[in-house]
């Protein structure tokens, strides 16, 4: 009797421990699919406010070329060339995020600085360079507000260190430099030896490059210097492939009446 007892009860048992696992089962497959759906608007949220910060870089960014003289297509060129040395040196997702936005606003600061200085077409004095060094400081500065995702800030505020601990503002060296901020330092400084400015004609991107190749080991990164030489036609034909935003928001703001 206690066995066929037995028997019976572990016969009831099997549906009673199937029905249990089915519902575990059940509610297990909800959760995950809340947890997907969760992290799914989590990444929808997270490429909306990209989509955001991106456009208030470029904004902020027409602000700076109207003062400064720079145009649309020299911030482009930056961007672009920022974007693939990125890419060759495998940032992170927020590391790129930050360079690239860092391309647009990296001379923020000079919003700060008396525009007679900014637009001087002779040598500066001492004490003018000492007025436009603060602007890495003060760019920094004004970025910390914005609080963007990704660290943009360090960018700025150093992407006028030299290789050698010359530069502003704290005097790193080599590799104490942020590595985003070496690229924009040779970048930055490639595309100004290339452009008009009102101190100097543009020069040809050969002779800009020999003297990014003569800084390389005091002012810039031996390897970046050499990873822009060795890629520099292929970023060339991404720049005239790739649509200008900046510049056509610029014409969009000319022909507004």
């Amino acid at each position: 009797v206690e066995r066929t007892l037995g028997d019976g009860f572990g016969i009831l048992l099997v549906p009673c421990l199937l029905l249990s696992f089915r519902n575990y089962s059940i509610r297990l497959t909800l959760m995950e699919e809340q947890q997907r759906q969760i992290l799914q608007l989590s990444r929808q949220h997270a490429e909306e406010m990209n989509a955001v910060h991106s456009r208030m870089a470029e904004a902020l960014a027409f602000s700076i070329a109207s003062k400064t003289q720079l145009s649309g297509s020299q911030l482009h060129r930056s961007r672009i060339y920022c974007q693939e040395l990125g890419l060759l040196f495998q940032l992170p997702p927020d590391r790129f995020q930050a360079l690239e936005t860092a391309s647009l606003l990296h001379d923020i600061g000079n919003l700060a600085v008396p525009a007679h200085i900014l637009l001087k077409p002779g040598k500066l004095s001492p004490e003018e360079f000492e007025t436009v060094k603060r602007h890495a400081g003060i760019g920094a500065d004004l970025l910390t507000m914005v609080q963007f995702p990704y660290p943009v800030v360090p960018i700025v505020r150093h992407h006028h260190e030299n290789w050698d601990g010359t530069g502003y503002p704290a005097g790193l060296q080599g590799d104490e430099i942020p590595l985003e901020a070496r690229i924009l330092a040779v970048v930055q400084s490639f595309v100004a030896l290339i452009s008009e400015r009102p101190q100097r004609h543009a020069l040809p991107p050969a002779e800009a490059m020999e003297i990014l190749h003569a800084g390389a080991g005091t002012r810039f990164d031996p390897q970046i210097v050499k990873l822009l030489q060795d890629h520099l036609q292929r970023f060339e034909e991404k720049v005239a492939r790739t649509p200008d935003r900046l510049r056509m928001n610029s014409l969009r703001q000319e022909t507004i009446p």
